[in-house]
């Protein structure tokens, strides 16, 4: 409601304001006697302000500086209240000829505008050259940013709740190239699925990626549902998951994470003796699960500090059936308990102990390995990896001052795109 006062209020303001200042006697340079002509006049040529008008007024010259300064400036709010007008009615336009701009198929769909959804639209225009159109639908996309950017980088944006049936029936996802199921919410994500699988889709060969959260449940959908009667090309994702596994892909991507995954191979030449794990969320255990698949977790090497340990531990071996043999020491401690530790790092596992900062929060991570790294480890020994959400967040050179030269970085968000990439390598 208060953007449609605001729409309605900004044009009558533009035009109060040009013409009191013009009956207040300031002049123009084209029209030095537009002033004394009536009110009524006045208000037709100043509505010709948000026609790029006012290039038949000319410069103010004359009468009070402030309001010729007010003048002035309608000049350029006028336009651009036209402008925005203007979008917002090729976005209301745009909507009965979408499904026409997308009969021929061949696109691709996400769902969902969220860092994991912008990760696969980046990736996507980075790995299809031939300027495949992208459909991106979000119940929180600005209205202001919706519609067609055909002209720009190929994007339909269209803000609608995806679960409106209508609306994917709208973009034609039957013949879609491909179909990326992104929200934060795993149950809007599976209820997206099976009402694609099951009332709209006919092609069974559909590339589909669904973000999960939960591991067990991505497990049981792959066993049931993709190895059952439907396609192998229908991935269910976590983000953790496929992050962490970039750690120990051989595809190649990035230099960046190429040179992280050098740097692990090599502190993995030799056994690792000591694993101490900080904060054990889905993270962590995405990551455990990745170090015990490849035979570098045993239970003599294996710490678990969290603030309910036992609990996130019983959680995880629910999951994973493969890991309930391991007997990790666990440690219940916040985070800037550290100290609680101190009874069970092995001074003679120094040189060969990779310690794992795994909280949500990456400035968290940072200042937890700060601390640790000056209780634990004052001869730089000890191996680090930290989990952060962008490369780019922390300098090298700040990260070396306050944890050392020994560590590597898990972008959770970079990576996926990496993991998309990957995806991309073999679709034709």
């Amino acid at each position: 409601m208060n953007k449609i006062v605001v729409r309605i209020l900004a044009p009558l303001v533009v035009v109060s304001l040009a013409i009191i200042a013009l009956k207040l006697g300031v002049t123009v340079a084209a029209k030095p006697e537009l002033g004394k002509e009536p009110t009524s006049i006045l208000l037709f040529h100043c509505i010709s302000l948000f026609t790029f008008g006012a290039k038949d007024f000319g410069m103010p010259n004359g009468g009070n500086p402030i309001l010729q300064n007010i003048l002035y400036l309608t000049y350029f709010v006028a336009p651009l209240i036209s402008l925005s007008a203007l979008a917002e009615c090729m976005y209301f336009f745009s909507k009965p000829i979408l499904p026409l701009l997308l009969f021929r198929g061949n696109h691709f769909i996400i769902i969902g505008n969220g860092r994991v959804g912008k990760a696969a639209v980046k990736q996507i225009q980075d790995s299809f050259k031939s300027n495949l159109r992208i459909v991106i639908i979000d119940k929180n996309i600005e209205k202001e940013s919706s519609g067609l950017q055909v002209f720009r980088d190929n994007k339909v944006l269209i803000n609608a709740d995806v679960l409106n049936s209508q609306i994917l029936e709208k973009v034609n996802i039957k013949n879609a190239k491909g179909i990326f199921i992104l929200t934060d919410n795993e149950w809007v994500n599976l209820k997206t699925y099976y009402q694609i699988r099951e009332n709209i889709m006919v092609n069974r060969s559909h590339r589909i990626y669904v973000r999960l959260s939960s591991v067990d449940l991505i497990h049981f959908l792959h066993n049931k549902e993709v190895n059952n009667d439907w396609n192998a090309q229908h991935h269910f994702i976590n983000v953790h998951t496929a992050a962490t596994h970039q750690l120990f892909s051989n595809f190649q991507i990035t230099q960046k994470s190429a040179n992280e995954k050098v740097k692990f191979q090599e502190w993995t030449k030799n056994p690792i003796k000591q694993f101490i794990f900080i904060g054990f969320g889905r993270f962590a255990q995405a990551l455990s699960t990745e170090l015990h698949n490849k035979n570098l977790l045993d239970s003599a090497n294996l710490i678990i500090v969290d603030l309910d340990a036992e609990a996130a531990w019983k959680n995880y071996t629910a999951d994973n059936k493969k890991a309930k043999p391991l007997q990790p020491t666990l440690v219940n401690c916040k985070m800037e308990a550290l100290a609680k530790l101190q009874p069970h790092i092995k001074d003679e596992f120094l040189n060969d102990t990779v310690v794992v900062f795994c909280a949500n929060d990456e400035t968290v991570n940072i200042k937890t390995a700060a601390n640790f790294h000056k209780m634990f480890d004052s001869n730089h020994a000890m191996k680090y990896i930290l989990r952060i959400r962008e490369a780019k967040t922390f300098p090298d050179h700040l990260l070396q001052a306050v944890v050392g030269k020994n560590y590597l970085l898990i972008p959770t968000y970079d990576w996926m795109e990496d993991y998309y990439q990957e995806a991309f390598s073999d679709w034709g």
